[in-house]
């Protein structure tokens, strides 16, 4: 069964929220986005990793999995939130905040593998120009070119920045400048450049605890930005947006929520700036796009977890116990299995990698790879052993065959060949898969 989708949240494989899409010199529209993961997530302090999604019609989108992992930068303390990648110098450069600083990864490619640049935050409370003392979180980077400048701005609360990066994207050109903010300013704005002027659409306060999507414009790029209007009626804790352009038309790309405030769906609309040249007021739609189906690539790193269907008993969701908001499967029986929708495997895929863990007395297993259904076309076979100790995890190989080509859902099916494997206790926890 396909993620087709005929109407806003555009995103639906997953929650999604903090947009952030730039149209690169390959001519694809890449959409960046935070991952809000499924379950009880304990609020926006679990959120550890991004997804960056491409089109090249904004009809097919394609999911090429996590960029990377936020609990392995050494100098990270905190959840990631809202991050912006910019191409320069033949690199993609992934700006990103850690709840009161900001870092860079550096790529080769739009879809990574990121890496972390400096090995320490680009910004945080030591940096010039930065309040020692927070009155707001710097978050929400959004790097904007102008006249080959690059800008990135930055900041919530009265805490409202903007710094120059010099030409290796990699540190500031001088202190950080603190903005006048535009009225009813809270955090998030995403700066973006046309028709002579600077337009810059932020979560705007609208009353205690809830903010509506504001504009405000200016005639450079220090300010002063003038607040205009909302141009979202809809009220919640987070509203942030991103405006771009695709191929000659514009888009916003803004989140609702989901069940919740913490589960979010990123949503589009297109539109056409007003005959002064000003974003205008965007309801949002049930239509947005219109008809569109989300991919995932083959080749991407997915979290098991974020699997779209599963068998009645035998699989759940669970939190890992160490405080790092890592997420995983816990497999219970043989027999059960986790679905993901519409998988890519492009002309083919020769390997498949696993992250799993399992206890000490756990003997044997396997998990069988199939197509379209749990009984489908076999194209590998992983076989399991024990990693000796919960929450050890620990890389499983096996080889797939060559049905594996073209667009399928793929099956995980777990099996077992005797009651030590897999066989009604947690048995099995799977972290994340790939294909190569």
């Amino acid at each position: 069964m396909s993620i087709i989708n005929a109407a806003n949240p555009l995103i639906t494989n997953i929650f999604t929220a903090d947009p952030a899409a730039h149209q690169f010199s390959d001519g694809k529209l890449y959409l960046y986005a935070d991952h809000d993961p499924a379950g009880e997530n304990g609020g926006w302090l679990n959120m550890f990793n991004y997804h960056v999604y491409s089109t090249s019609d904004m009809k097919i989108w394609t999911d090429h999995g996590s960029l990377f992992d936020c609990k392995t930068i050494t100098w990270n303390d905190g959840a990631a939130w809202d991050g912006d990648c910019v191409e320069a110098n033949g690199k993609y450069y992934y700006y990103f905040p850690m709840v009161d600083k900001i870092g860079v990864m550096v790529a080769d490619s739009p879809i990574g593998p990121f890496k972390d640049a400096l090995g320490k935050p680009l910004i945080s409370r030591d940096t010039p120009g930065v309040k020692k003392k927070a009155t707001g979180w710097l978050t929400s980077p959004c790097v904007l070119f102008y006249k080959d400048t690059a800008y990135m701005y930055m900041g919530q609360n009265d805490e409202f920045y903007v710094a120059k990066l010099k030409k290796n994207m990699l540190e500031l050109d001088g202190p950080v400048l603190t903005l006048k903010q535009p009225k009813n300013f809270h955090e998030a704005a995403w700066v973006n450049y046309a028709n002579g002027k600077f337009h810059a659409t932020f979560g705007g306060r609208a009353k205690k605890g809830q903010d509506k999507l504001a504009y405000a414009v200016a005639d450079n790029p220090y300010g002063p930005f003038v607040f205009q209007y909302f141009i979202q009626k809809e009220k919640a804790a987070s509203v942030q947006n991103c405006i771009t352009e695709f191929n000659g038309k514009n888009y916003i790309f803004y989140h609702q929520n989901g069940p919740d405030d913490y589960h979010r769906q990123i949503c589009a609309e297109e539109f056409k700036y007003t005959k002064k040249g000003l974003i205008p007021k965007i309801p949002r739609t049930k239509k947005g796009l219109g008809l569109t189906e989300i991919h995932l690539d083959a080749r991407g790193k997915m979290e098991a977890e974020d699997y779209q269907n599963a068998s009645n008993f035998g699989i759940d969701r669970q939190l890992e116990p160490t405080g790092e908001g890592n997420w995983y499967v816990s497999v219970f029986c043989p027999g059960q299995w986790t679905k993901y929708n519409k998988v890519d495997f492009g002309t083919g895929v020769k390997s498949f990698e696993l992250l799993a863990s399992s206890g000490v007395n756990v003997m044997g297993g396997k998990i069988e790879l199939r197509l379209d259904k749990p009984d489908g076309i076999l194209i590998g076979e992983c076989p399991l052993q024990s990693t000796q100790h919960w929450f050890q995890w620990q890389k499983f190989y096996c080889n797939i065959n060559e049905q594996a080509k073209g667009v399928h859902d793929l099956y995980m099916v777990m099996r077992g060949d005797s009651k030590k494997a897999f066989y009604y206790q947690v048995n099995y926890m799977l972290d994340y898969f790939r294909f190569q």
